[in-house]
């Protein structure tokens, strides 16, 4: 006899989102979305959701909590996700064999990645519901979970660091905004001191720092942070419309000249 549970009304995202009416009035009631819901699950972390809008659904994106992660276009990737994929892989000094990825999302990081001559790819991912919305995103991440090379890990990623027997010659870190319950931990002192454990000599560490909704104090204790493991990174914004980063750091580096930070824009040597 209870109503049926609104979905889409409750995983909008109202604690982060502002809704408008045409009279500019915040109006919840009376607001028209223009989007269909593809998928859903109440997962033991996060509520993981996926919509689709247009004329065939060729716009996608996917959210978690009501916060939108990713969105593509068209089946185009998005190019904040993909250069967090291609800048580490590209600007290694050989070839990477051994890679790990931290924080699966839409795929699209981990579709980047694939276009390397690696031989493995482990991907970390805490919430199995994540992985049902990735594939949502297979024509952005070309496919991305279907690869041979990839092996995927549902767990926690510092527990999976922890854990760990092998190291990597590159290590991306991809998970979502400090500020939400239960990532801020993988923005630690702690956390960077363990990528750099798992790092192979010559390898490359990348980490992606989100200044949504962080105030400036936030943003320079993530990056102080992450400066007191790796003394000498450098910083990537991926436009200038947005002040999100991706902060990478050789490992090795410990040992090098400063005389010579400037010979690579990404390993700062």
């Amino acid at each position: 006899m209870l109503p049926p549970w609104e979905k889409m009304a409750m995983t909008m995202g109202l604690y982060i989102n502002q809704y408008e009416n045409d009279t500019g009035n915040l109006s919840f009631k009376d607001l028209n979305v223009n989007e269909q819901l593809l998928y859903y699950k109440e997962g033991l972390n996060a509520i993981i959701t996926v919509r689709g809008s247009g004329p065939n659904l060729e716009v996608i994106s996917y959210q978690s909590n009501g916060k939108q992660e990713a969105r593509s276009e068209s089946g185009r990737p998005s190019w904040s996700w993909s250069v967090l994929g291609h800048i580490p892989m590209m600007l290694h000094n050989s070839e990477p064999k051994e890679t790990l990825l931290i924080g699966l999302g839409s795929g699209i990081t981990l579709g980047a990645m694939e276009y390397y001559q690696v031989d493995s790819i482990d991907a970390v991912e805490l919430e199995p519901g994540v992985v049902d919305a990735a594939r949502f995103f297979s024509k952005a991440n070309n496919n991305a979970l279907d690869d041979p090379r990839v092996r995927l890990h549902l767990t926690d990623g510092r527990s999976f660091l922890s854990t760990a027997s092998k190291k990597y010659d590159v290590i991306i870190s991809g998970v979502s905004d400090p500020w939400i319950s239960g990532v801020s931990n993988l923005f630690t002192y702690n956390y960077f001191e363990e990528l750099k454990k798992r790092l192979n000599d010559d390898g490359i560490v990348a980490v992606w720092f989100s200044n949504y909704k962080s105030t400036p104090d936030d943003f320079k204790i993530g990056l102080n942070s992450f400066a007191a493991v790796f003394p000498h990174i450098s910083a990537w914004f991926h436009y200038r419309a947005a002040l999100d980063l991706v902060a990478g750091r050789k490992s090795g580096d410990d040992k090098g000249k400063r005389g010579n930070e400037h010979r690579n824009p990404l390993l700062s040597r």
